[in-house]
């Protein structure tokens, strides 16, 4: 699963559309959707806040396997 694939997962998991995400990040709904459909790469700084927002490590957002 890719890290856009993973957040998307999450998203849906959560009940939020990629505005409500967005909105959470300070950032604009397209860039959650090139975010989503990979098209961009989440920078550092973004990754931690995306990670805060579902409770989860950056290593999980980027695939890697957490034990």
């Amino acid at each position: 699963m890719t890290t856009g694939q993973k957040v998307k997962y999450l998203r849906e998991n959560a009940s939020l559309s990629q505005l409500e995400l967005a909105e959470k990040l300070g950032l604009k709904q397209c860039t959650i959707s090139k975010l989503e459909h990979s098209e961009i790469i989440p920078s550092v700084p973004t990754l931690v806040k995306i990670s805060k927002v579902f409770k989860c490590s950056v290593a999980e957002l980027l695939g890697e396997e957490v034990s």
